[in-house]
């Protein structure tokens, strides 16, 4: 990842970062929300904002270039974009015709209005962290969470579930 800040640059390898503690640091007080109210209501009304700023969603793209499985008429790559809206962050190659992207999100406007999405979910990930069964919708060969991680109550059993569905 390469950031400009003010008057320095970072330079950071994401697979650089690989040590882990070996037990589960956190407890359920640590992503407790300051608002305990549902979150069906805060997402009632749709919101057509960018969370991230342009270079971020340029650097996001560069780097699913390099992760993600290649866009494809023939064997279109199954892939799930975890906390959705109405846009997705994936490079301009990937398409409605040569990718299926399931979107699980918290407003059914915002995801209709996601045109790369061929599945839209609307679901409270915080309520349910189960993304879905891979009898649903097969097994998944990517799973994006842009900026949306650090919002969720219980991301281990999340990721968890994410894990179960992916190949």
């Amino acid at each position: 990842i390469n950031a400009e800040y003010g008057n320095f640059s970072v330079l950071m390898s994401v697979e650089a970062i690989t040590v882990f503690p070996s037990e589960w640091p956190y407890s359920a007080a640590d992503f407790r929300k300051e608002d305990e109210a549902h979150d069906e209501i805060f997402y009632h009304q749709p919101r057509f904002v960018n969370h991230i700023d342009d270079e971020a969603i340029k650097s996001l793209k560069e780097y699913c270039l390099t992760q993600l499985p290649v866009p494809s008429l023939v064997n279109p790559p199954k892939l799930v974009d975890v906390a959705s809206s109405w846009v997705s962050h994936f490079p301009q190659t990937f398409n409605s015709s040569n990718s299926y992207v399931i979107g699980i999100g918290m407003n059914k406007i915002e995801l209709e209005a996601n045109l790369l999405l061929s599945r839209r979910v609307v679901k409270d990930l915080n309520q349910d962290t189960n993304i879905f069964s891979s009898e649903e919708y097969g097994t998944i060969d990517a799973v994006i969470c842009n900026v949306s991680i650090d919002y969720f109550t219980k991301p281990r059993e999340l990721l968890g579930s994410i894990g179960v569905v992916l190949k």
